[in-house]
């Protein structure tokens, strides 16, 4: 008893609404359900390109007019990679992708109590290049110069 007293206490303290988990908690007797964070499908874009990532279908089981916050977080990315993710606090971000490899972007939702939802597989974005071949070549020792013959 005291055990589940102390969780209670934590959860409590814990959300942003407590007056609200508190009134749900014992008038229904269970704990808000999570939310459903639905990412969007994976996508295959230029480099230099902006994609836009879908969240809009996730939604909250208890209330399907909640307002839900969003967050998107690159969760694999090639290394040394050059990308941004503008407004991931939206259902809608951005993603721009200036390496060329594959990016993982997972989607946490959270509802009105703060209960968090992950996609963990989120959505995939393959970067790829404008032509059929692209070679970078660099080095960093002065005074070196290397040719390329194809």
């Amino acid at each position: 008893m005291t055990r589940w007293i102390t969780l209670f206490v934590l959860l409590v303290t814990g959300c942003g609404h407590e007056q609200s988990f508190v009134d749900r908690f014992s008038t229904q007797g269970v704990p808000p359900a999570p939310p459903f964070a639905v990412a969007g499908p994976s996508q295959r874009v230029h480099r230099h390109d902006d994609v836009s990532l879908e969240g809009f279908n996730s939604y909250d089981p208890d209330d399907t007019r909640a307002e839900l916050t969003y967050l998107w977080e690159v969760t694999y990315a090639p290394s040394n990679a050059d990308y941004e993710l503008l407004n991931g606090n939206t259902a809608e971000p951005a993603f721009v992708g200036n390496t060329l490899g594959t990016y993982f972007v997972e989607l946490v939702v959270f509802d009105d109590y703060r209960v968090a939802s992950r996609n963990p597989m989120g959505t995939a974005i393959e970067v790829i290049p404008w032509e059929d071949l692209e070679i970078i070549l660099t080095w960093d020792v002065i005074g070196t110069d290397l040719d390329l013959h194809l």
